[in-house]
């Protein structure tokens, strides 16, 4: 007798694609920011983003990511967005990546001398009178504009230590050169090891410019937890 035909095996077939109505509830349903352009110039930078971050938990092909980033828009940005395709093909819409949608938003709404002006500051920044947590909190900040300066993590490092005091980067910098998160981590431990001098500001104290933290010596040069 011939066999038995053996029992159809189960086929894993790949969820039906919702429809761009289901994807914008579900799309808002991760709070999804918009953008109106008439925020201030960092808000684009933010808005893209935490868009970036959605797409990376709801994976979706380009076309869809373009067309819920422009559903996002509103006012001026909304108003714009309209206007430019207006005058272009619908291919060329329908062919537009999420990263060539990016680059066209922040053509129009970060103009190139907003872009040179926070170039400029990053690269003086300093912690000055920050605390380190607060330095590295500006610093992430404006590492987006940061470009090439700190396009690998030795880069990165090596900026985060120059920007801060004196005291605390001649002792992190002792240790040779370190990752960004292991930079910051060592200087972190340091300044717990330092005790700050507090001078008696003369008056009037609005008139005084805020100055870069100075330490006396530290309570231990050697950060807790090192065995060395």
């Amino acid at each position: 007798p011939s066999p038995s035909p053996s029992p159809p095996r189960h086929q894993h077939q790949a969820p039906p694609a919702m429809d761009l109505t289901q994807l914008i509830v579900q799309f808002q349903r991760m709070n999804a920011p918009t953008f109106s352009g008439t925020e201030n110039p960092t808000a684009v930078l933010e808005w893209m983003k935490e868009l970036d971050k959605i797409f990376v938990v709801l994976p979706l092909p380009d076309r869809q990511r373009v067309s819920l980033a422009a559903f996002q828009m509103k006012e001026d940005a909304s108003d714009w967005w309209i206007e430019l395709w207006a005058r272009r093909p619908e291919a060329e819409l329908h062919a537009l990546t999420w990263e060539q949608m990016k680059v066209m938003v922040r053509n129009k709404f970060l103009p190139q001398s907003f872009w040179d002006r926070m170039e400029h500051e990053f690269y003086h920044l300093q912690q000055g009178g920050s605390s380190v947590d607060e330095y590295v909190r500006t610093f992430t900040r404006m590492c987006l504009f940061a470009g090439d300066a700190v396009n690998t993590d030795a880069k990165k490092a090596r900026k985060f230590l120059k920007g801060l005091n004196q005291r605390i980067r001649e002792l992190v910098g002792s240790h040779g050169p370190m990752s960004y998160a292991d930079t910051v981590s060592r200087a972190q431990e340091v300044e717990s090891c330092l005790i700050p001098v507090v001078p008696i500001p003369s008056y009037p104290l609005a008139s005084q410019p805020p100055q870069a933290i100075q330490y006396a010596q530290p309570i231990s040069t050697v950060p807790p937890g090192s065995s060395s």
